[in-house]
């Protein structure tokens, strides 16, 4: 036994001693689905799907630069990004590919995006490219920017077997774990498109505080706000496989798998949604369902910083205490249409395996109770572990992950 596997198990035994915020009372309701049918629209209907500025979602720009790897910054909440002279040329491609003249408005605060390491010589050998997107601004001629990074890598003298889109968590993480997922896709014949981040705005830093007097519109603005978030992982997926398996590849008609970890993982529903007769398999770790529930909850919401939900309702002691929030939960899914909750349904006629955490606090194992539900109680393997140590698990589990997704898509990978 190598000392990492050695020191894994330790830590399984004693459990994680990370420290987390206070968990709310015991008295709380469990996540649960709404208690009165919320009518969904046909996917393929634009009017649950949020807009975007010009005549499509968005476009892929490709960037040629000899790219030897990547890092990843966050935009703190008070500033907004400045760009570099190729985000403005390619903002301006974009602008070209729209036959638009929008003024770009980049991340703000809370904005998390990819930043390529560019050399002369030693690139990584795998093509990228990003997703651009807009939405109307709060000036006129001003367009919100929202970017999504990717990278695409195919087997080595290997016809890929398929497509497998993998997609990562909030702030890219847990990158050694993508890379791994990758490697072994790779292995097995499949070509990668790998999402090298969520969108640029999914941990946009926004606050609400939920008056008494007015809480169905600032709840409907929370859903809204969280569809929006969701939709956009939508648009760059659906985008960016569209860019890959276009022209002569071959793989248009081949099978299409994706993989979901942790925020994408919540979304996974959502992206299938938007083209649900796409994907032949999909692996949900450390997902949920009920984004109005995780975003009080989570034991990462501090940490992640992005969406914060206040109340002023109740003893000025515990206004910011999640426990009033709850009561919100109805209202919510009254206005949201694209939560998981709702899109679950699109998936439930493909193979879907589920892995999660039974002490998950981060995305609170409740909430993953409940997607599984929605997803028609498929495959699922639960870990009597938390969130960290759910993806210190998944390199041991990736064999068999990979051995699944053969035997639900039928088809078998070749040794790269």
């Amino acid at each position: 036994m190598t000392k990492a596997l050695l020191a894994f198990w330790c830590l399984l035994l004693a459990g994680c001693n990370i420290p987390s915020p206070l968990a709310p009372e015991a008295t709380e309701p469990e996540h649960r689905a709404p208690e009165t049918a919320t009518e969904i629209v046909p996917a393929d209907d634009q009017s649950i799907w949020p807009q975007r500025v010009g005549s499509r979602k968005g476009v892929v720009i490709e960037d040629t630069r000899p790219i030897s790897n990547w890092r990843t910054a966050r935009v703190p909440n008070d500033q907004r990004l400045v760009p570099y002279e190729i985000e403005r040329e390619q903002f301006a491609a974009f602008n070209d590919a729209m036959g638009t003249q929008y003024t770009p408005a980049f991340e703000p605060g809370g904005g998390f995006v990819v930043i390529p390491y560019i050399t002369e010589s030693g690139p990584d050998g795998k093509d990228h490219f990003v997703f651009y997107s807009a939405a109307e601004g709060a000036e006129a001629g001003v367009a919100k920017v929202q970017r999504t990074w990717f990278t695409y890598d195919e087997p080595d003298d290997v016809e890929p077997i398929g497509l497998a889109v993998l997609m990562p968590g909030i702030f890219a993480t847990p990158r050694d774990v993508s890379d791994r997922a990758e490697r072994g896709l790779l292995m097995r014949g499949w070509a990668v498109l790998r999402m090298l981040s969520p969108p640029s705005r999914m941990t946009e830093h926004t606050e609400y505080t939920i008056d008494a007097e007015e809480s169905e519109t600032t709840i409907r603005s929370i859903a809204l706000d969280l569809d929006n978030r969701a939709a956009e992982a939508s648009f760059a997926v659906q985008s960016a496989a569209e860019h890959v398996t276009s022209g002569e590849s071959g793989l248009r008609d081949k099978p299409r798998i994706i993989i979901g970890m942790s925020g994408t993982a919540i979304a996974l529903p959502t992206i299938i949604a938007y083209e649900p007769e796409t994907y032949n398999a999909a692996v949900v770790i450390g997902g949920g369902a009920n984004s109005y529930r995780i975003a009080i909850e989570s034991s990462y919401r501090d940490w992640i910083d992005s969406i914060q939900i206040y109340s002023d309702v109740g003893p000025p002691d515990t206004s910011h205490y999640p426990r009033w929030l709850f009561t919100y939960e109805e209202t919510y899914f009254s206005h949201s249409r694209l939560d998981g909750v709702h899109t679950a349904q699109f998936m439930t006629h493909i193979p879907t395996l589920m892995i999660h955490g039974s002490s998950d606090t981060a995305v609170p194992a409740s909430s993953g109770d409940l997607l599984w539900e929605k997803l028609g109680k498929p495959e699922r393997w639960v870990m009597p572990v938390g969130h960290e140590l759910l993806f210190a698990a998944i390199p041991l589990r990736m064999v068999a992950i990979l051995d699944w997704l053969e035997e639900n898509t039928g088809v078998g990978g070749e040794a790269r």
